[in-house]
């Protein structure tokens, strides 16, 4: 683009090229005319500039009065094109925004899970989106929030359930019953109470209560256990406090038989109780009631011995 300066001293335009050649192929301007190029300082003649240097013009006469130039306006840039109209600005991704406030709720683990499905929704909308989308780094918030709430949830309700087991009392479990053991001194009891029924009630003597139970048992075996030595012939003790009772008068809680290892026709009190059991660290007794239990070795002198 060019400015022209005019006889007074006036500046006109801008001009493009094509303006003007046409105001001098018209006769409007003449070559010795100043013209001003867009970027450069100086002022120069026309005919100094090589674009219009060589164009034809017409006689001088029509130099002596020539018209003046009109002034022509600027011409207006072209429209923008579509694809070069700016582009609205991306707007927020609702999932992710949903993930960062879900994610505060993870400790409730279900919330968390809600979380992580937002984030990842969020933050394939962001990719796909083509810029129109925003929040792809939220939405990775929103993701790690939620992990992190419940994770740190776990963690604690883990410490605290460590804690509360740590501080309840200790309680001994029961160990499983050995095979054959409960049986042999549940039939060994039985026979024990066949044995007074046969005899008006009355319990065997404490001297050789096996040999008068021998005949209500279907084995020797019965007076032993598995796991016991096999030298053994007895490892059950009769508590002598209630040999030769009638069996109606003794109470139905009191120990009548109990594991001692002592052998054949063994009787006594929780002196003679088993050192060690076949169950470690409980031992065997049978009421009179006829139930059998384990008994904790410790909670031996708590059991009823008297009748």
């Amino acid at each position: 683009m060019y400015r022209l300066r005019g006889a007074s001293g006036e500046e006109i335009g801008p001009y493009s090229a094509e303006q003007i050649r046409v105001l001098l192929r018209e006769g409007r301007v003449s070559l010795q005319a100043l013209a001003l190029a867009d970027g450069d300082p100086t002022w120069r003649s026309l005919d100094s500039i090589p674009e219009f240097a060589a164009l034809s013009l017409p006689s001088p006469e029509t130099w002596k009065d020539p018209k003046p130039a009109p002034i022509i306006p600027p011409a207006l840039p072209p429209p923008l094109s579509p694809q070069l109209a700016p582009s609205p600005p991306a707007k927020m991704s609702g999932l992710a925004i949903a993930s960062v406030c879900v994610g505060f709720f993870g400790f409730l683990i279900f919330p968390a899970l809600i979380g992580l499905g937002l984030g990842i929704g969020g933050l394939v909308s962001v990719r796909r989106s083509g810029g129109r989308r925003r929040g792809g780094g939220l939405a990775v918030f929103g993701m790690l929030l939620s992990l992190f709430t419940a994770v740190t949830a776990l963690v604690i309700a883990g410490l605290f359930i460590s804690n509360q087991q740590r501080w309840q009392p200790h309680q001994q479990q029961m160990p499983p019953p050995v095979m054959g053991c409960s049986q042999n001194l549940e039939k060994l009891g039985a026979a024990m109470r066949q044995y007074a029924n046969d005899h008006g009630d009355i319990l065997p003597t404490s001297t050789n209560w096996c040999d008068s139970v021998r005949d209500f048992v279907p084995s020797l075996a019965v007076f032993t256990c598995p796991g016991a030595p096999a030298s053994a012939t007895c490892i059950f003790a009769m508590n002598e406090k209630v040999a030769g009772m009638n069996l109606e008068s003794v109470d139905p809680n009191t120990v009548l038989l109990f594991e001692a290892g002592g052998g054949w026709n063994h009787a006594g009190g929780m002196e003679l109780v088993a050192q060690r059991g076949v169950a470690p660290g409980r031992i065997y007794v049978y009421t009179a009631g006829g139930r059998v239990r384990q008994v904790p070795k410790g909670a031996i002198a708590s059991q009823r011995w008297n009748p």
